[in-house]
């Protein structure tokens, strides 16, 4: 039988990867992502010589009989701003900053975030490799 796992994160860089892997549990389980929001601000503000730079980041793996036989990671690379800004997307969204788009992924239409997302991009290839 084949098994699909998934996990994304938030990688913010000054943070030595923080949250990374523990962002949904990031300072307790039932924190609020303004609990969290601040408690990044709080972190960076500590250093503000390092970079901003982050990335939300989707790993993705199947599996048959406990053996990996395709793996792959999407990422969107981006910046934490120094407040939150935007209603749209949940989680992280209002304090990622996409240069590309000029704004935070909460300040974008669901079709906009949709096109770069994180956790699409791995599906999408995961959907490709199927197709093959």
């Amino acid at each position: 039988d084949l098994l699909v796992a998934e996990d994304s994160g938030l990688v913010i860089d000054a943070l030595d990867g923080a949250p990374g892997v523990h962002s949904a549990r990031f300072l307790h389980p039932d924190a609020t992502y303004p609990e969290r929001f601040a408690e990044i601000f709080r972190r960076l503000d500590a250093c503000p010589e390092r970079q901003r730079t982050a990335r939300f980041v989707c790993a993705l793996a199947v599996t048959d009989d406990a053996r990996v036989i395709f793996e792959t990671r999407g990422t969107v690379e981006g910046e934490i701003v120094r407040k939150p800004r935007g209603t749209a997307g949940f989680g992280y969204d209002p304090i990622f900053y996409f240069p590309a788009y000029g704004c935070t992924l909460a300040e974008v239409t669901e079709e906009k975030k949709l096109r770069v997302a994180h956790r699409g991009q791995a599906f999408r290839a995961l959907a490709e490799w199927l197709r093959r």
